[in-house]
């Protein structure tokens, strides 16, 4: 196969110099290229649908964990007026890292779609070919007889076109030689020419693992009806296959459900083990004590789902990206933060994870721009102490306080974003954006520090400063803590000064 894609990419670098002459040489190698292209992926599905057919498995259902509850204090706490800073050593224990899986088991396969539409750096050789040899090398795969679907993924308007038949397909039942037949059925229709929409709705809106797997979801969502719901999840794994996704099918009390392998740990979730990795699904009975599914992957292609590289970037038109006007003490002005409504609802919906996940997620590039015009001109001349307590004191005086259990009923860490969303925040919020401000507006390393009922954060300095302090990873690291009223860089609330914490590394 990788010969197969070398062979088309050498032949597109240099179609722009062939001549008029060669238009059926040219035209007969596409037909080529396009045959072993489909007849590869239909290949896979065809051998899949027969482990779909045979392959099944009682798995042992694992019951989802709670978010651990913080018995966070009602009211913001205040350093005294005439609180010191006290020099000591904290200590620490470095938590289990929540890393990316990109750059080792990237989620590539969307590019592959993409290639093949001809969406590539080389836009003008791509051109010139069309106009040169008069063939139209982004429509290599046939468009068949289609209805049309339109689509509100998270209120953004969408639309897919797909074969007129999916609609009126029903499956027998729910046993393994169904699902197998519904797989194979889909083989054999055009689900190329469905998959290549998806990844140029993904390319364009920046979608990628739990994103993209949630337009996938809403795709088969709006094809088939509430009453076809095994039909709804068979599709959905079957598209996100294509696209990559490790997505499974499994059957429970007779009813189909996607099984998502997911790289981080999602909380509340009902999940299984195979080969190692968690499946996490959702399901209605949350006694559940087994399902059944199989061992084999759809593909060598196929990954895990990485939450931490989940984040559209912009989901709303420009009309409806609403600005929130901030009144900041600690700045001493009115910030513009503005708000793509529609991915606030995606991240209202996302799975309950552990607070490093949404420190480290990537956040909107308007919100992002906006965050740095407004402060970097405040600090850039500051020293690093003063910069960090000027952070410190917006993090302290520019939000109002309140627990998650106060405000929601439940455990929620805040996506950077979320922080000016609602009314208030809590200390795990506080620290995720006063993490986020430290890296990106100064540039200063920065880790979490999760304590029985607290987490606050300590800040990598050039130069040794007064205050408590932990060694991590080479560097030393001093308490900043967003939530403690006015206390300054490396002073650490006396109630946690000799706990030890987990050191979460962000």
């Amino acid at each position: 196969m990788k010969k197969i894609f070398l062979l088309f990419f050498l032949f597109i670098s240099v179609a722009g110099s062939a001549q008029s002459g060669h238009q059926q040489a040219f035209d007969d190698f596409l037909k080529q290229i396009q045959g072993e292209f489909t007849t590869y992926e239909k290949q896979i599905n065809y051998e899949f649908a027969e482990t779909l057919r045979n392959q099944w498995e009682e798995f042992q259902v694992f019951q989802g964990e709670e978010v651990p509850a913080r018995p966070k204090p009602k009211s913001m706490p205040a350093a005294a007026s005439d609180a010191g800073i006290v020099s000591c050593v904290i200590q620490g224990t470095p938590a289990p890292v929540e890393n990316s899986i990109f750059g080792t088991i990237a989620n590539h396969v969307i590019h592959k779609w993409l290639t093949w539409q001809s969406k590539r750096s080389n836009k003008e050789d791509i051109n010139k070919a069309r106009q040169t040899l008069g063939a139209a090398i982004g429509n290599t795969i046939e468009t068949p007889k289609v209805l049309k679907r339109l689509i509100s993924f998270y209120n953004t308007p969408a639309a897919i076109d797909v074969p007129h038949t999916y609609t009126s397909y029903r499956m027998a039942g729910n046993t393994e030689g169904d699902v197998a037949d519904f797989w194979t059925y889909l083989a054999e229709s055009d689900f190329e020419y469905v998959v290549k929409q998806v990844a140029e709705f993904a390319d364009e809106k920046g979608l990628e693992n739990w994103s993209l797997l949630k337009y996938v979801e809403t795709v088969s969502d709006n094809v088939y009806t509430d009453s076809q719901e095994n039909e709804k999840e068979v599709f959905t794994v079957f598209l996100a296959n294509q696209l990559g996704l490790d997505v499974k099918i499994g059957r429970a009390n007779e009813k189909l459900v996607a099984l998502f392998s997911i790289a981080q740990k999602v909380y509340e979730w009902l999940s299984i083990k195979i080969e190692g990795k968690k499946y996490y699904f959702r399901f209605d009975d949350e006694k559940l004590t087994s399902l059944y599914t199989y061992r084999t992957l759809f593909s060598e292609e196929v990954c895990q789902i990485d939450l931490l590289r989940s984040m559209p970037d912009l989901l709303s038109p420009p009309a409806r990206i609403q600005t929130r006007t901030v009144r900041s003490l600690a700045f001493d002005c009115e910030m513009e933060i503005p708000l793509d409504t529609n991915l606030c609802h995606f991240i209202s919906e996302f799975p309950r994870v552990r607070c490093d996940i949404p420190a480290m997620s990537e956040v909107n590039s308007l919100f992002a721009r906006s965050l740095y015009d407004t402060m970097y001109p405040k600090v850039k001349d500051l020293g690093q102490f003063d910069a960090v307590h000027l952070l410190m004191k917006f993090m302290h005086n520019d939000f109002g306080y309140a627990t998650d259990q106060d405000q929601f009923g439940y455990e929620k860490p805040f996506f950077c974003e979320e922080n000016f969303m609602y009314p208030f925040n809590d200390c795990e919020d506080r620290s995720i954006l006063f993490s986020y401000l430290i890296k990106h507006i100064l540039g200063m390393d920065v880790i979490l520090l999760d304590y029985p009922g607290h987490i606050t954060t300590a800040v990598a300095f050039d130069e040794d400063i007064d205050g408590a302090y932990l060694d991590f990873e080479g560097k030393r690291y001093y308490v900043c803590d967003p939530t403690y009223l006015d206390s300054l860089p490396g002073m650490a609330h006396p109630d946690y000064i000799e706990l030890d914490c987990k050191i979460l590394k962000i």
